[in-house]
């Protein structure tokens, strides 16, 4: 501050002396001068600054004027059709949008705003374009299942109950079909349930199949509800203005003259308009494609004069009927009959000389909605009825017996509160044995329920197993036979004199009671839990612990099973009340039981078997208390990361990544294989977790297809018996995964299926697919070389099973146009007489690697990744609206519609977000590199996260129900036996009492 008035000074001093002085006076002059210029130049920073505000008002006054126009479009959207046929998911996002708008927070919001409101508007009217196919598929089922219900009800074989289920059937799938904001999975869920209805119905009775099909006149009555024809109106219209987009890029739409092309353009730009209007109704967008589709046809005439449509609806007819569609074999018989209808009616019309272009349409729309009536279905066969019946007589026998049952222990010490739950359990049963529709599932449920029922009764607090008299009494004499080896162990002899006494006459008291009971005196329970306590306890303050064997082979240790039952670990865990300890002996019976059941087949695979082996060891250390929860969790998640690890390192695909990233992965594998200590196991997770991120899982629905194609290569007739019995066994686990939608099953299939492509002789053909050397030739060198040919058609005929997965639907939208255009240059192509190989093989190349470049398959990960991202650094972004817009976009992520183009915005969004607030978290970009942690550098190591829930563990049979024929299907439940035991005790602090604290751990309950 003081030289900035020093300055000023200056410069009023040098004008004052200006006034007296001569002109000539350079020095003074110039100061003068150096004023006048700073002036200036202010001046002139000042006008650009003036400029630039100005600019920037223009800018933010446009960004106003865009949204204000956005916001007073929203009532006429409201009122349009495309907003009528929305989800209520997608008009409420809208309203969203449009509220914000009106309130916007800051001007840097303004375009984000704005951007926001028309996303959101494009989406209006999604789930109607995207689900129109399954809708329509649902139409026809429904079609059947009235055609049925009509023919039986004068059938006085079928029950009203049943007449009634297949009404509200249909009724539900009618409600299903015209809803909306039902998701495509969903309605196809609904499909396959009631297709699965009608099955039963006609199987069960041997109804005529000739007299319910569906016929040629039924197929043209089917109305689709109101929702679909819009959703197929639309999706119709876009996908024949992109057709006509492509034709004009032609060679051959210059052939066209300019009238041609003025009725084209008219009729192509009416049909954009139509398409983009809101208000658009069904009726002008099926009237815009007719004016467009005759316009198309007539250039596609004049450049090539036998291109009629008529000659292309019959080309298509041929194609379309050259052989079954997928599904067709699972489907029900009625739906097959029905579909065999359609295809024989589109063949008749196909090969008619003066066929119209009208006939060949109605036929061909047929033809396409039987195909959607194929619904998948179970069969019934002669061991299922052997089940229901095994089923029925199995819960009959438990509502006889019940009465007897009740009469004495465990059920008449039991607590009223699992009494009740029993005695309901019974009572449900019998209702259900009285109604004759109950099914196979429902007995099976009610089993279950009464034996789990049964199971808590004989754990009752009252009367349980483990404090029975036998039992009590058998442990007692067991720890009154170990005195001599607990004498000369250094836990008694370091012991105080006190602890030694104290443990002496617990074992001479209870000496006592044993001779009492030899001599036939009346002890009660209760005296012989309590001397197995005061035994218990006193060996705890000693710090006793059992001397257990830990045998390196399966036999040896369900051999040894029951005598380390009798151990003084086991005995403290079994009976303790704690949810933990409880898990920790279920897992190790279960993991006994298991490997007992498959011994045989464990062993096959030494590093299975030694898995198991480590397992049991680990978990027996536990119980014993060698080994802690935590130092067991971790050691079970370092071995699933190093199986996730080799896995990753033996696909086809890790040779293809970076060097890098390969080298990181290969460096962190070796390092978890050394990894002994709890600090050297937790960097090893960390390194591992780190380096495996660039190695997305492939999904079950991608193996699935992999599987298939398999399935259907030349060289799988060559493949052994067994390895075909594994992966047919694996391909059926992941189609019920799917179908149930669970989880944990979904994860367990995945996990089965990806062991039985990892089978040595399926591996190579599964190497061969990934690689896109799906078929293959010999060359004269004995060298098999590729057929771009063949490749094409492989990929052609897989077409609408990629498009069905989320690899195709989830990807960007620029890398499925690029892979459809590559699909249809090289479907050109082959039919091309004289196409030349190295074009083929172009064609080939470029199709392969667009089918490679989707990435949708990324999106559930990234998912993932963004969510937790945010999730950990939310707190970073201070601009509360930012922080609230970014998490309401990461909901609507979730979005069954959702793509990698709006993950990919989000993800841009958040990076924005995150720097401005200086978060370092990246975030994973189509293109950008991903930050590594690896072996070598400095890495914050992430620390095992603990809670106080136990997840339940597997239940003996429930994975395996007839015994494991293959390796893979045990591998399948080494998944779920290891993983079944996860616990997290939280870190002990000493006691100043430890004896207290002891005998509160240990104490039995």
């Amino acid at each position: 501050m003081k030289s900035k008035k020093l300055y000023i000074g200056t410069i009023a001093l040098a004008l004052s002396i200006g006034t007296l002085a001569p002109l000539g006076n350079n020095a003074i002059s110039s100061v003068a001068y150096a004023s006048e210029q700073n002036n200036q130049k202010q001046n002139e920073e000042k006008n650009r600054n003036t400029e630039d505000e100005t600019k920037k008002d223009e800018k933010q006054s446009a960004k106003s004027n865009e949204l204000k126009e956005l916001i007073d479009d929203a009532s006429s959207v409201k009122e349009s059709e495309r907003y009528n046929k929305a989800s209520s998911f997608e008009k409420d996002n809208y309203n969203k949008a449009i509220e914000a708008g009106k309130n916007p927070k800051a001007e840097s919001d303004l375009q984000q705003l704005i951007d926001n409101i028309i996303s959101a508007k494009e989406k209006l009217g999604a789930s109607s374009f995207n689900t129109y196919e399954q809708r329509e598929g649902l139409s026809s089922t429904i079609a059947l299942a009235e055609k049925l219900s009509k023919s039986i009800e004068n059938n006085s074989n079928i029950s009203k109950d049943e007449k009634d289920k297949l009404k509200n059937a249909i009724d539900n799938a009618k409600v299903y079909e015209k809803n909306v904001n039902k998701s495509g999975e969903e309605i196809k869920s609904t499909n396959n349930t009631l297709a699965q209805n009608i099955n039963d119905l006609i199987s069960k009775y041997n109804l005529d199949l000739d007299n319910l099909a569906l016929t040629n006149d039924e197929f043209d009555k089917i109305i689709p509800s109101e929702n679909t024809s819009y959703g197929k109106s639309y999706k119709n219209l876009g996908s024949l203005i992109n057709s006509v987009k492509e034709f004009s890029k032609k060679d051959t739409y210059k052939k066209l003259n300019s009238k041609e092309k003025n009725n084209l353009t008219n009729a192509s730009n009416q049909a954009i308009d139509i398409h983009n209007n809101f208000k658009s109704t069904t009726d002008q967008l099926k009237q815009a494609y007719n004016n467009l589709n005759k316009a198309y046809n007539d250039a596609l005439v004049t450049v090539n004069s036998e291109d009629t449509q008529v000659s292309r609806l019959k080309k298509q007819i041929q194609e379309a009927t050259a052989s079954n569609p997928e599904g067709y074999g699972n489907a029900g018989e009625v739906a097959k009959l029905s579909y065999n209808n359609a295809k024989a009616n589109a063949n008749t019309i196909a090969k008619k000389e003066n066929a119209t272009a009208d006939e060949l349409q109605k036929a061909l729309n047929n033809l396409k909605l039987a195909k959607l009536t194929l619904a998948p279905v179970k069969t019934k066969t002669l061991d299922d009825e052997q089940n229901q019946k095994s089923a029925k007589e199995n819960l009959q026998k438990l509502v006889d017996d019940a009465k007897s049952y009740k009469k004495e222990n465990p059920y008449k010490s039991a607590s009223a509160e699992n009494k009740k739950e029993y005695d309901d359990a019974i009572t449900k049963a019998s209702d259900l044995l009285k109604n004759a529709n109950s099914t196979n599932a429902q007995f099976d449920e009610q089993l279950k329920k009464i034996n789990d029922a049964k199971s808590k009764l004989a754990a009752s607090k009252l009367d349980t197993n483990n404090n029975d008299f036998e039992q009590g009494k058998t442990f007692l004499d067991s720890l009154v036979r170990n005195k001599k080896i607990v004498e000369v162990s250094s836990a008694y002899k370091d012991a105080d004199s006190s602890k030694k006494e104290a443990y002496d006459k617990a074992i001479s008291d209870a000496s006592l009671i044993l001779k009492d009971i030899a001599d036939g005196k009346d002890i009660a329970a209760e005296k012989i839990n309590e001397s197995i306590n005061k035994i218990v306890n006193a060996l705890a303050d000693m710090k006793y612990i059992d001397d257990i064997k830990y045998p390196s082979t399966l036999k040896e240790l369900i051999d040894e099973a029951p005598s380390f039952r009798e151990s003084l670990g086991y005995y403290i865990k079994n009976n303790s009340q704690k949810d933990a300890d409880k898990a920790l002996i279920k897992t190790y019976n279960d993991l006994i039981e298991e490997v007992s059941k498959n011994i045989d087949t464990i062993n096959q695979d030494q590093k299975l078997a030694e898995k198991y082996v480590e397992r049991i060891n680990d978990v027996k250390k536990t119980i014993q208390g060698k080994m802690t929860s935590e130092e067991l969790d971790l050691k079970y998640k370092l071995n699933k990361l190093i199986d996730d690890a080799e896995k990753v390192s033996k696909r086809p695909d890790f040779n293809k990544a970076a060097q890098q990233k390969r080298d990181d992965l290969n460096k962190a594998l070796e390092k978890a294989k050394k990894a002994e200590t709890n600090k050297e196991i937790e960097e090893a997770i960390s390194y591992l977790q780190a380096a495996l991120k660039g190695f997305e899982k492939e999904s079950l629905e991608d193996l699935l297809a992999l599987a298939k194609k398999v399935k259907e290569h030349e060289d799988y007739k060559d493949v052994g018996a067994t390895q075909k019995e594994s992966l047919d066994n694996a391909i059926a686990a992941a189609n019920n995964a799917l179908a149930s939608g669970n989880d944990t099953e979904k994860e367990i299939a995945r996990t089965a299926l990806e062991n039985a492509l990892d089978q040595s002789e399926i591996k190579a053909i599964a190497d061969l697919i990934r690689s896109g050397k799906e078929s293959k030739d010999t060359s004269k060198d004995g060298k098999e070389t590729v057929n771009p040919k063949q490749i094409i058609e492989k990929v052609i005929a897989n077409d609408q099973t990629l498009k069905a997965s989320e690899k195709y639907k989830k990807a960007q939208k620029s890398l499925r146009d690029a892979y459809d255009k590559a699909l249809l240059q090289a479907s050109e192509l082959i039919n091309k007489d004289d196409v030349k190989e190295k074009d083929l093989k172009a064609a080939s190349d470029k199709l392969i690697a667009a089918a490679h470049a989707l990435d949708g398959d990324k999106f559930k990960a990234r998912l993932k990744e963004l969510q937790d991202n945010f999730a950990k650094n939310k707190s970073k972004i201070t601009d509360k609206t930012k922080r609230s817009d970014l998490e309401e976009k990461i909901k609507a992520l979730d979005n069954e519609n959702a793509t990698m183009d709006d993950l990919l915005a989000v993800e841009k969004a958040y990076k924005e977000a995150t720097a401005v607030t200086g978060s370092q978290t990246p975030v994973q970009g189509s293109t950008s590199t991903t930050t590594k942690s690896v072996p070598g550098t400095t890495t914050t190591t992430t620390p095992v996260t603990t809670t106080k829930k136990v997840p339940a563990t597997i239940t003996p049979g429930s994975i395996v129900r007839t015994g494991i024929k293959s390796i893979v299907g045990v591998a399948v439940v080494l998944v779920v036996a290891l993983g079944a035991y996860a616990l997290t005790g939280k870190s002990k602090k000493k006691d100043e009492n430890e004896k207290t604290q002891r005998r509160n751990d240990n104490e039995i309950k």
